[in-house]
């Protein structure tokens, strides 16, 4: 599922775990953590957050504007929880690249 925002940005799913889960309200509460959590989960996949601007326009590349995008698809592909955030920041010339990449986990029942 593919889900995009205004301007040039552009956020992604691409499924790891063949199950699919049930979507999520695209409001809902995701954790966000550094690590594997001590529980048992579904790797569901990576959601990916791109956004390229001029560098005059650069200001809204932020980890801040990017996360409600990254959590929102999360939740629609039935996540719990993402892991594993990664910031690649790129600046060329005039234009600015911004890349933002998180696993979504869903939790498993004991």
């Amino acid at each position: 599922m593919s889900c995009a925002t205004g301007g040039a940005a552009r956020v992604s799913f691409t499924p790891r775990d063949p199950q699919q889960y049930p979507a999520k309200d695209p409001a809902c509460e995701i954790e966000v953590m550094d690590t594997a959590p001590n529980r048992p989960f579904a790797d569901l996949g990576t959601v990916n957050y791109h956004d390229e601007r001029h560098r005059m326009s650069d200001g809204e590349l932020t980890l801040e504007t990017a996360m409600p995008e990254i959590k929102k698809l999360a939740c629609l592909n039935g996540a719990d929880a993402i892991m594993n955030v990664r910031v690649t920041e790129e600046r060329r010339l005039e234009f600015a690249m911004f890349h933002v990449s998180a696993r979504a986990i869903r939790y498993l029942q004991p």
